[in-house]
């Protein structure tokens, strides 16, 4: 048996969902995502390690990313955004390892 059909005080006729009380949205399921915990990248003093060649390019894609929040990401500066975060991990990594 189909459910009853109500006017709603615009006119426009809504199907009455069972179970949801009068006046209530129904519940919308949601997608849970689940985050990985951060892997950290830098060497560590103890093991030496360098980087391999993807995590250097990850770790200036970042400090690239933070060089262009700082200045409100403005257009044309992604170049130099770039290289200057290539020079802060090259001197990260000359310090560490």
């Amino acid at each position: 048996m189909p459910s009853p059909i109500k006017s709603s005080p615009t006119g426009s006729k809504k199907p009455d969902p069972k179970g949801v009380a009068k006046g209530a949205t129904p519940a919308v399921p949601t997608a849970k995502v689940e985050v990985p915990a951060a892997k950290p990248v830098l060497p560590t003093p103890s093991t030496g390690k360098i980087p391999a060649p993807a995590e250097r390019t990850k770790m200036i894609a970042e400090a690239a990313y933070y060089l262009a929040q700082k200045r409100g990401f403005s257009h044309g500066h992604d170049l130099s955004d770039w290289v200057a975060a290539e020079k802060q991990v090259e001197a990260l990594l000359k310090r560490r390892g």
